[in-house]
């Protein structure tokens, strides 16, 4: 924000729950900037009375300290605590989303109010997002910015296309996705199919495999191969860790095939 000259302009900001904490609301006061903000209930330095004490339906409890407001509200089963650092704690007459009046606090009105246009984009989002269970969390980032660019393309085709009809979303998503990938030809992977023999001897277990150093007597020294699936850490002296499936079968070490020779002219 201060790279992009936003503090110091009297700007109102609303906050999600992973980002708002005492610390951010008093450091952007500082910087002229008020903000708004769900907070998780086990962030440090929030006023126990918000936190423990059990409400009853529609009931409120809030606690100041200067100027930041600590704010929590019992809405049927769920019990949001808010921080605000412009809002009171105070009720306020407003509307629902079915145009109905309602009773809130003031700080949930102002929250709703400033983060509308980011639950309303996290709520489109999410119709069609594609996501996948992942151990990398860089294909969670990638996934959920290339379906962000997909969103903004639809809204910005919808505000300015002539076709007539338009395309719905799910139409859009797909004629993108087909001209992303109509000029893509998989290359295939060609396998070489194991023999029998290869198989039989693979699982009869390890393999000997004679060799031979010049002017050094190599009785009993022979290369052996380790049974499938079982590897041993070659001892010839590699920069770093080599794990290899043979060994020999006169030192009880592994070697790899082309270390051989070398490990025994050292012997």
């Amino acid at each position: 924000m201060t790279a992009a000259g936003l503090l110091n302009r009297g700007h109102h900001l609303g906050i999600d729950n992973f980002f708002t904490s005492i610390e951010l609301l008093e450091e952007l006061f500082t910087e002229n900037t008020t903000a708004t903000g769900t907070v998780r209930s086990n962030r440090k330095g929030l006023p126990d009375v918000c936190v423990k004490t059990k409400l009853k339906n529609k009931e409120l409890i809030a606690a100041r300290k200067g100027n930041l407001l600590c704010l929590a509200y019992q809405d049927n089963s769920r019990k949001p605590i808010l921080l605000s650092s412009a809002s009171k704690a105070g009720l306020i007459d407003t509307v629902n989303s079915r145009k109905q009046p309602v009773t809130r606090p003031a700080v949930i009105h102002a929250y709703n109010q400033a983060m509308g246009g980011v639950d309303l984009g996290d709520e489109k989002l999410y119709m069609y997002m594609a996501e996948r269970r992942s151990l990398k969390w860089t294909n969670k980032v990638f996934f959920s910015l290339f379906g962000r660019a997909i969103l903004n393309s639809y809204i910005i085709y919808h505000s300015n296309t002539s076709d007539r009809p338009k395309l719905s979303r799910y139409n859009f998503i797909v004629s993108a996705l087909e001209s992303m990938t109509s000029n893509f030809v998989p290359q295939k992977v060609i396998r070489r199919k194991h023999t029998r023999t290869e198989m039989e001897a693979a699982r009869m277990g390890p393999t000997p495999l004679t060799q031979t150093v010049a002017g050094h007597p190599l009785d009993g020294h022979d290369l052996s191969k380790l049974p499938v699936g079982k590897k041993r850490q070659c001892v010839a002296g590699h920069p770093s860790r080599v794990r290899t499936g043979w060994e020999c079968t006169g030192c009880k070490v592994g070697l790899c095939p082309e270390c051989f020779a070398k490990y025994h002219r050292q012997l």
